[in-house]
């Protein structure tokens, strides 16, 4: 839009006029139209600029205040004289309750009974876990006849669990009569 204005350059292609009529007043309507449309953005976008710039002004105004160093935060936190004077502050802005019936009247005094008498409250003191003698897993650990399988033994040998192997594979024969030498040779192998 600010660049100079260059001087059009015509096609070198001749079209015949008589092939494209185009009534001059259209031409005029849409032009017309297109050049109202420019202007009305470009005011638009002025505007737009204008709150933009007063915005960064009124910010740039407006100074916000700096972060206090870590030493101050440290100093104002270290300070128990301004603690206990914000608590007793505290204590005596503090509203008193105007109990609505009995009960709670009751429940109030209890608990300024409390304050008076313990104002703190003792951690616990730690109590040594209780670990029990026995394995918890072992009864979940009792293979019903119906899930016996030579899985089952696969995985307790990887688990180390031989002696747990050796009473599968034996219920294994009873469920695999057919097996049962396949079985024993397996019992024999691991009692080894």
């Amino acid at each position: 839009m600010t660049s100079p204005k260059r001087k059009r350059v015509e096609p070198e292609v001749e079209v015949a006029k008589a092939e494209i009529q185009v009534p001059s007043t259209f031409v005029d309507e849409a032009g017309d139209q297109l050049r109202e449309q420019v202007l009305h953005d470009i005011e638009s976008l002025q505007e737009s600029k204008r709150l933009y710039e007063m915005t960064i002004d009124r910010l740039e105004k407006e100074k916000s205040l700096p972060l206090p160093d870590k030493k101050e935060v440290a100093a104002t936190l270290s300070k128990p004289k301004e603690v206990d004077s914000l608590i007793e502050e505290i204590k005596l802005t503090k509203k008193k309750i105007k109990p609505e019936g009995v009960k709670q009247k009751e429940q109030i005094e209890i608990i300024d009974q409390f304050i008076k008498t313990q104002p703190t409250i003792s951690r616990p003191k730690p109590t040594a876990p209780v670990t029990p003698d026995n394995d918890l897993a072992e009864p979940s650990a009792q293979f019903g006849e119906n899930i016996v399988s030579e899985t089952l033994v696969e995985i307790l040998l990887k688990q180390g669990k031989k002696d747990k192997a050796i009473e599968a594979l034996k219920k294994l024969i009873w469920k695999f009569p057919q097996k049962k030498a396949y079985f024993a040779a397996q019992i024999e192998e691991l009692r080894k």
